[in-house]
């Protein structure tokens, strides 16, 4: 791993708007924290137009070799990749003044799983459960969970979607109790004249709402997952259909 990470002032790096609170980071600002990675923000705007250059030579560059070579697929580009960045750094490349490697290993207390992952500070209820993204959680009633009560633990979703409680370095075991996009549908009902007109009543709640995850947790687009709001409102489409 690198020494030092030199960026641009991006929101994506840094906060730049003025704060009364303690000093906030990012999420990349507090993986390079936990990493040992001191971030440099550049203060000139030659420093941002030499990343935007280059950025700009690899994109035109590239499309025309893609083109010059007739691939038209993604696998096929996919092949041609290597090809590509091994003549484009035997052509423009330069040798560094000095050939030391100062890129450190990962120690074995670093873990990047637990790193790279988006971490999130949430409050436990009385009731020991917590909110996240639209879903309420029920940590496991034991003993020594109880002692969490009104204090602070850290939620860590992970690249694949999963997420873990963790509080002082321990995981804490936890059931999903209930997920508020989810619709209510009536063959999950059980048979009822009461809850008929209820039903009802709820069916035309749902068409005019939105079912989506919640902007300020990560994006499951990666996942290959369906939006949310698309689902829902096919799911609502083929339900008056069937009505």
């Amino acid at each position: 791993m690198s020494i030092k990470s030199y960026r641009d002032r991006l929101s994506i790096f840094k906060v730049n708007y003025a704060t009364t609170k303690e000093q906030i980071m990012t999420q990349f600002g507090r993986a390079l924290y936990e990493l040992n990675i001191d971030l440099i923000c550049a203060n000139t705007c030659q420093a941002k137009g030499r990343i935007e250059r280059a950025n700009k030579t690899l994109q035109d560059r590239l499309v025309k070799e893609l083109r010059l070579n007739n691939i038209s697929t993604i696998a096929e580009a996919n092949t041609y990749l290597p090809i590509f960045i091994e003549d484009y750094n035997r052509r423009f490349s330069k040798p560094p003044i000095d050939l030391l490697d100062i890129h450190r290993p990962l120690q074995t207390h670093e873990s990047l799983e637990e790193t790279l992952c988006f971490k999130q500070e949430r409050t436990v209820t009385n009731n020991l459960t917590i909110q996240y993204d639209r879903v309420l959680y029920l940590i496991e009633d034991i003993p020594p969970n109880r002692k969490l009560r009104r204090k602070k633990i850290m939620l860590h979703e992970y690249s694949d979607g999963s997420i873990s409680l963790n509080y002082e370095g321990k995981k804490i075991k936890f059931n999903q109790l209930y997920d508020r996009v989810n619709l209510i549908e009536q063959g999950k009902t059980v048979p009822n004249e009461r809850l008929d007109a209820m039903m009802t009543i709820i069916k035309e709640m749902q068409k005019g709402k939105e079912y989506k995850r919640s902007t300020r947790c990560p994006s499951k687009r990666h996942l290959g997952l369906i939006p949310e709001v698309d689902r829902r409102r096919k799911l609502l489409k083929n339900n008056a259909l069937k009505t």
